[in-house]
């Protein structure tokens, strides 16, 4: 899509301070179940007081640790303990229910073999974790599957799925955006029945899958495209700032990508508009400059006849921006008569900027003020003779 140039349960958390667990083991062990080895279950609890005592504060990892732990007292409680024949037998029953395109089940028997697996277990859980996210995928589950596959990202940075999961985000997020495009959904407004998109800010997560894709695998074959659809998503909605800075993202790390002179492009239209004026910060007049000079010292062949007389048409501008940025420094001064000042700035206009408009209106100005004292005059200047400093 071109822009024209002005156009399972791995980790557990406790929510909230952790109180009060003398009265849960007093309830686990009035009544114990038969199955369970009680031995076991007090060296749990003994292990559980002991974290929430040295790691004390009951919040952040704290908590994630007491809540590991908790998690284990309830699984000796139930005898639902991890098994390695369990976990690989709901795995070959999840694959054959997969392979058979019956997603929904699949998804079910990869999520509890996940639950069986023992720490130990790892590659056996990343893969049970992955094709759980599958599973939501191939059923247009989107949202849940995007949620899943940020999940194996998380547990499994440097996971061996990592160019599949940024091809999987890459499509979802192009999939919710061109959604957004047809039927512009409000931002707000919830969504209960479409499991494709996800319940808020269909266009919004649309960025956050293109943003995950190229986290997922920043080298990878989306990585620069995943970049120039964020940017212009946020061109499109008028979030120029946004914009540019995906665009400077890709220029800057991606320069052998094919979408570079598009990036230029269209960042060069982002810093135009993100300038708003002589009286504001002039540094997306500069940017804007530079990338201009850019595009036609490097890519000039790359553009058509029309995109550079454009181009040239924005670089004659520039010096009469910079222009009237010190006329308005030299119509302050004027302003507040300090003349000499003013003189200073309609000169350095005529000087640096001869062929504008603004040069023959700073020579109109100087003369107008041309015999006038540098600075106001002394309001009270007679009070010194009144109460000299010595």
């Amino acid at each position: 899509m071109s822009v024209a140039l002005f156009a399972g349960c791995t980790s557990m958390q406790v929510r909230g301070t952790v109180k009060d667990w003398d009265s849960i083991a007093a309830n686990i062990n009035a009544n114990p179940s038969p199955k369970v080895d009680q031995k076991t279950l007090d060296n749990s609890y003994d292990t559980l007081i002991k974290d929430q005592k040295v790691d004390g504060d009951g919040t952040g990892s704290d908590v994630e640790y007491i809540g590991d732990a908790f998690v284990d007292s309830y699984r000796h409680i139930v005898n639902d303990l991890p098994s390695v024949t369990a976990a690989q037998s709901l795995f070959k029953e999840g694959l054959d229910l997969f392979t058979q395109k019956k997603y929904s089940a699949a998804a079910k028997k990869f999520s509890s073999c996940q639950w069986k697996c023992s720490v130990k277990d790892t590659v056996l859980k990343e893969d049970a974790m992955f094709l759980e996210a599958e599973c939501y995928f191939f059923d247009n589950k989107y949202s849940k599957a995007f949620k899943q596959y940020n999940k194996v990202a998380k547990n499994y940075e440097n996971s061996r799925y990592s160019d599949r999961m940024a091809a999987r985000m890459f499509s979802i997020g192009r999939y919710w955006e061109n959604m957004y495009d047809k039927y512009h959904y409000n931002t707000f407004a919830p969504n209960f029945w479409d499991k494709r998109r996800p319940m808020f800010d269909t266009n919004g997560n649309a960025r956050k899958a293109f943003t995950s894709a190229q986290l997922q695998n920043a080298n990878g074959t989306f990585s620069d495209a995943a970049v120039m659809a964020c940017g212009n998503n946020y061109f499109r909605d008028g979030r120029y700032t946004e914009a540019s800075e995906q665009y400077d993202h890709l220029c800057e790390n991606y320069p052998n990508s094919k979408y570079i002179v598009r990036a230029y492009l269209l960042n060069l239209q982002c810093k135009l508009q993100m300038y708003i004026g002589s009286h504001y910060d002039s540094k997306p007049l500069e940017d804007a400059e530079k990338i201009a000079n850019h595009l036609i010292n490097f890519y000039g062949p790359e553009l058509d006849a029309q995109m550079r007389s454009e181009i040239k048409e924005i670089q004659s501008h520039f010096a009469e921006q910079k222009a009237q940025r010190d006329m308005a420094i030299a119509e302050y001064y004027k302003d507040k008569k300090y003349y000499g000042a003013a003189r200073q700035y309609y000169g350095y206009v005529q000087q640096d900027y001869p062929g504008t408009e603004s040069a023959q209106q700073a020579r109109n100005e100087y003369q107008k003020i041309a015999n006038l004292p540098s600075e106001p005059a002394k309001k009270f200047e007679w009070l010194k003779y009144v109460f000299p400093e010595d």
